[in-house]
């Protein structure tokens, strides 16, 4: 018997991959390209979900575990979560299945065997398999509904790979399989390319984020602290953020525990997603190697791969934006009232987001239905009123619910002097952000901000490919004049002009907090508008195009060398790259001209080469760089290491860490201190900590009554002393060094407030 286990377990994998050969030699040719680009994006994304379901957990083999259990066969004592063999099994059924439905079946039942031998031989665990079985179906799932937006549903497969259609009479005949498209192919490894450039190397940053971080872990450990947001699972204080970017990471911390990749996993997925809809939203309206340039424009921006490698709310607030702008176009194209009310709930999830920071595109979105939508104006105008409606809906209703919760039975709203989720989204987080009148915060405006920073400070994170957008935007829409009002492309160019030009132009007369990361906003218009122009540039093909078209290329590979040189940290053999390739690519197309059209082929991929270099290099420089802390950057030289910004367990000292770790059940909160170092300390800790004062240490809660109360309750351990903080973190600072024992710790000094209990 153990020698069946032994076989089945380590070679009917090996069986069950000939016969999903055998299946694929019956195929025609376009049945056998399709399932081979099927098998491999499964294997890719099985891979990469297999690398990150293994970092995200370990589960020690059945024989590391109980030493006393003996494998049927040797193994590698590594990690077994999750199970490879499982995972190929599931990979394999999925696609056999969807081809060979009968011989698909047979595959499964023999992965589930394949499964249930390595459990029975001692080398895995049952959640191991079962989780790579869902792991490799999931895959194939996903290359089979790639390739189905690519190419198209395919229909039933006959014996020989094409499609079984009905004709007359009930005849079936046969139809052949459209082959997936270049675009399409690329589209795809784009995609992967992207998620790998994004994902790989995560755990470098630590918890990215501590504050951010915090509340996940916070919102794991109770629903109340997940619902309204807070830092700490007791509920002290909200971060100064609505919460829904925080229930996505605390969903994926409950389901995976707390890590670096739990944490930043998710934002890196979100990154890939909102270059999939931007590549299909202007796909729907220019073509596919259109939307495949847009989309790559965007992946390579600087400033995306920052946000889908930290922890802060932008990568969720640019998805859901770029999901707006989608639904938007498919309202432009059928005028159906649905799509109008998606919009309007995308937006309000985004304000759920970062408030108002996403209504900045409404006016694009917006006029262009307005301008361009199909249907008499009153009919447009009465879908964009229903659009706010549903934007109203979707973004009121966790404030109303906030609003209406007694302040008593719920966590002190961050940022707000008043309590109030309104006054944070219209304070702190909004007009204080323009007037530079951020009191309500607890903080003072940093000062006048440079009305050049798009251009300067702010360029080489989201600006690299800004001349062509602008020479874009210009020549398609005069390009476009005389086309019918709803002409779909003058449309898109509209929408993504009117979201980059009301969002720039806040940027620019901001007076409050500014970080350069916020342009991220900016980087999907930027990457559309690029590649619409250059599109309707080159299909025009005329003597007045195409100098325009070499103008636009010239300036954007001069300012692309000009961003490089500002860099000091950056090699310069990356402007002489840009320098070259876009000299080059010029000269090819005035060769050319508008009579060789294969070497002006040639001149406009030198181009892009050209355009790509810059962001590319930046962009792989952030990868490569670990990220922490609120004041994140992208470019080479501008990682923050977790050591240096007070993140992750590492930056605290052992002693400290293990004074603070006893205990930790007998206690409410394991330790509190004043503003963000809270953060760190919880995170650290494992346990609650409260963060006296909010962020900054400058929010009225909790109250020194409150404080002294939870003391004599016996619900705070520790006091470990954080930042300076105002009001009440002043009073209560004195109150602890005033009353409660100081204990030395190592080089720090904190305060035993075990003895005040009851007091």
């Amino acid at each position: 018997m153990n020698t069946l286990i032994v076989v089945v377990a380590q070679y009917l994998l090996f069986g069950l991959a000939l016969l999903a050969g055998l299946v694929w030699l019956t195929l025609d040719r376009a049945g056998k390209l399709r399932l081979a680009v099927e098998a491999v994006l499964g294997l890719a994304v099985a891979g990469l979900g297999i690398w990150i379901a293994g970092s995200l957990h370990v589960d020690p083999r059945p024989f590391v575990q109980d030493p006393s259990t003996v494998p049927l066969f040797p193994h590698p004592a590594d990690n077994g979560f999750p199970s490879d063999h499982a995972a190929a099994g599931g990979l394999l059924a999925a696609l056999v299945l969807h081809h060979r439905r009968t011989l698909g079946v047979l595959v499964g039942i023999g992965a589930a065997l394949v499964a249930a031998a390595r459990v029975a031989a001692h080398v895995h665990h049952v959640q191991d398999v079962v989780a790579g079985l869902l792991l490799g179906l999931a895959a194939g799932v996903v290359g089979i509904l790639v390739i189905r937006v690519v190419a198209g549903p395919a229909d039933r497969v006959g014996p020989l790979g094409g499609r079984r259609q009905l004709g007359p009479r009930g005849q079936s005949r046969r139809v052949t399989i459209p082959r997936p498209s270049r675009a399409g192919l690329l589209t795809a490894i784009l995609l992967v390319a992207t998620a790998a450039l994004y994902t790989l190397g995560t755990d470098r940053s630590g918890w990215g984020n501590s504050f951010y971080a915090a509340a996940a872990q916070a919102g794991a450990q109770s629903w109340k602290a997940f619902f309204f947001g807070a830092s700490d699972a007791a509920g002290t204080v909200t971060v100064d953020k609505p919460p829904a970017s925080i229930w996505v990471m605390s969903l994926s911390v409950r389901l995976f525990g707390l890590s670096s990749w739990s944490l930043l996993v998710p934002e890196a997925l979100m990154g890939v997603a909102a270059v999939a809809l931007l590549t299909a939203t202007v796909r729907r309206v220019a073509g596919p190697w259109t939307g495949l340039l847009a989309g790559l424009l965007l992946a390579v921006t600087p400033v995306l791969t920052l946000m889908a490698r930290v922890d802060d709310p932008d990568a969720l607030l640019t998805l859901l934006l770029v999901a707006a702008a989608w639904s938007t176009t498919r309202a432009l194209d059928d005028g159906r009232l649905r799509w109008a009310l998606l919009t309007g709930a995308l937006l309000g999830c985004g304000f759920l987001t970062k408030s108002l920071a996403a209504l900045l595109v409404l006016p694009g979105l917006a006029g262009a239905f307005l301008l361009a939508g199909p249907g008499s104006l009153r009919r447009r105008a009465g879908h964009v009123a229903a659009a706010g409606g549903a934007l109203l809906v979707a973004a009121g209703w966790w404030v109303l619910a906030v609003e209406l919760t007694p302040a008593s039975s719920r966590p002190w709203v961050g940022g707000s002097a008043a309590n109030s989720p309104l006054d944070l989204a219209f304070g702190y987080n909004g007009l204080g952000r323009l007037t530079g009148n951020e009191r309500s915060g607890g903080v003072r405006a940093l000062g006048s901000g440079s009305p050049w920073r798009l251009l300067g400070s702010a360029a080489d994170q989201f600006g690299w490919f800004l001349p062509a957008a602008v020479v874009g935007l210009v020549a398609g829409l005069v390009l476009r004049r005389g086309q019918p009002r709803t002409d779909p492309v003058r449309a898109a160019l509209l929408l993504w002009g009117g979201w980059a030009l009301p969002t720039a132009v806040v940027f620019t007369v901001m007076q409050g907090t500014w970080h350069p990361y916020y342009t991220v906003e900016l980087a999907p218009a930027v990457a559309a508008v690029t590649a619409l122009g250059a599109t309707l540039l080159w299909r025009r093909h005329t003597t007045v195009t195409f100098p325009v078209l070499a103008t636009g290329s010239l300036m954007t590979t001069a300012w692309a060398v000009s961003l490089v040189d500002r860099s000091k940290a950056a090699d310069s053999g990356v402007a002489a790259a840009v320098l070259f390739c876009g000299l080059v690519g010029v000269l090819l197309l005035a060769a050319a001209g508008t009579v060789n059209r294969p070497v002006a082929r040639m001149g406009v991929a030198v181009l892009l080469v050209a355009a790509l270099v810059g962001p590319a290099v930046w962009s792989v420089a952030t990868a490569e760089a670990p990220h922490t802390g609120g004041r994140v950057r992208a470019g080479p030289g501008n990682g923050t290491p977790a050591a240096e910004s007070g993140t992750g367990s590492a930056s605290l000292p052992p002693p400290l860490l293990r004074v603070l770790q006893r205990n930790t059940d007998d206690w409410t909160w394991t330790a509190a201190s004043v503003g963000r170092r809270a953060a760190a300390l919880q995170l650290a800790t494992g346990a609650p900590v409260m963060p006296i004062g909010g962020y900054f240490g400058r929010d009225p809660a909790p109250s020194l009554t409150t404080f002294q109360g939870d003391v004599q309750a016996h619900r705070i351990h520790w006091y470990v002393p954080g930042l300076a903080g105002g009001g009440e973190a002043v009073r209560i600072d004195r109150w602890v060094r005033a009353h409660a024992p100081a204990v030395r710790v190592g080089a720090t000094t904190i305060y035993d407030l075990t003895g005040l209990a009851g007091s």
